[in-house]
């Protein structure tokens, strides 16, 4: 996916990366079913934005974004991770 515009498909997940320069995921099997995930750099920043598919997803979610952004940014070494959790 390193041209912008281009897209991937397999029996778990659909991958995008947009013009602008973001990937999307979208899981397309499993609990996680339905999930859409996007994330852009900005400068230094990753910014990774969470939309549930329903009210089950976006509990689990709430609950353990911190937990997720902490872990995120110990593997960029200290670089800031921005997690947003959307109404899905």
């Amino acid at each position: 996916l390193q041209q912008p515009g281009s897209s991937y498909t397999s029996t778990n997940v659909e991958i995008s990366h947009s013009l602008a320069g973001s990937l999307h995921w979208r899981l397309v099997n499993g609990p996680l079913r339905g999930l859409e995930i996007s994330a852009t750099l900005n400068k230094q920043t990753l910014h990774i934005q969470l939309t549930p598919a329903d009210a089950q997803q976006q509990r689990v979610l709430n609950n353990c974004r911190e937990r997720l952004e902490q872990m995120a940014i110990r593997k960029r070494q200290g670089r800031p991770v921005i997690i947003e959790v959307s109404h899905g």
